[in-house]
């Protein structure tokens, strides 16, 4: 843990300097650097988080920060990159989502509103027709009662009300489009031999961002699906349902943290390996 408590350290204090002083003039290369700097800063935590979590042996939780600094790590070097233009593209995604969002939202509360509605419509009926019956049961009292109807049930929840407009709003005249994880990383293998930051292809990463949660033995009895993945699914077999041996399970690989000079010279040493 020193060695990622001196990163987040060395970077607060670089930003902290009059060298790293931003002024927020609303110029286009302004607003990339203030972006720029706190995509950094992200990973920055996120690896801190990390460390606590496997200090402190929350498995579950150093796999969900994992993935959380894979994804935030990729969106950071396709900003550094990629400047103003890349961001743009980011915001847009980001709106996107938001937009996906009230659309739901609004969507449930429609379909709630219906439900509620029916519900109660339909119990005044059941409630006009038990009362025939009563009545019925009450005149026939030597023939055996008639059975009641039950009651429809009418939704409790709460309407969502969520209101996103205001923020939608703040990304101005940038309209909304999808930017998915695989184009950013299809993007950064491009990148790398033009911008010389990489030759190699960043999809093995991306793939170990997908798999993330479904490989690793320490973590293994965290996952819900771990029963399929740790015994042989051949009925009739001698050894099925037998426990897989080590040799049997997938090899973990690794992942390199990192955005910048500063954390690749600090690598972070997790004795959880299968949740990097």
């Amino acid at each position: 843990m020193p060695g990622v408590i001196d990163l987040v350290g060395e970077v607060d204090e670089a930003f902290r300097s009059d060298r790293w002083a931003i002024l927020d003039s609303g110029r286009e290369h302004s607003t990339w650097l203030l972006y720029d700097g706190a995509a950094l800063r992200h990973c920055c935590r996120l690896l801190y988080e990390i460390e606590v979590a496997a200090a402190a042996g929350l498995e579950l939780s150093v796999r969900m920060l994992g993935r959380a600094h894979m994804e935030a790590w990729l969106v950071a070097l396709y900003i550094h990159f990629g400047g103003y233009e890349a961001l743009l593209k980011v915001a847009q995604d980001a709106r996107h989502s938001l937009e996906g969002i009230e659309l739901e939202a609004r969507q449930f509360d429609e379909w709630l509103a219906a439900e509620k509605a029916a519900a109660r419509k339909s119990g005044k009926k059941v409630a006009k027709t038990n009362g025939g019956i009563a009545q019925w049961n009450e005149k026939n009292p030597d023939v055996p009662p008639k059975p009641l109807l039950d009651e429809p049930y009418v939704p409790q929840l709460s309407p969502a009300g969520l209101d996103l407009n205001s923020l939608i709003e703040g990304f101005g005249p940038h309209e909304a489009q999808g930017l998915s994880l695989s184009e950013i990383v299809d993007t950064l293998t491009k990148w790398g031999p033009e911008k010389g930051f990489s030759r190699e292809s960043f999809r093995p990463i991306y793939l170990i961002y997908r798999t993330l949660s479904a490989i690793g033995d320490a973590c293994e009895h965290a996952h819900p699906r771990r029963v399929l993945r740790a015994r042989r699914l051949h009925p009739g077999r001698p050894d099925a349902g037998q426990r897989l041996g080590k040799r049997q399970r997938p090899r973990n690989l690794p992942v390199r943290n990192g955005i910048s000079r500063t954390t690749s010279a600090r690598r972070t040493r997790n004795p959880h390996t299968c949740c990097r």
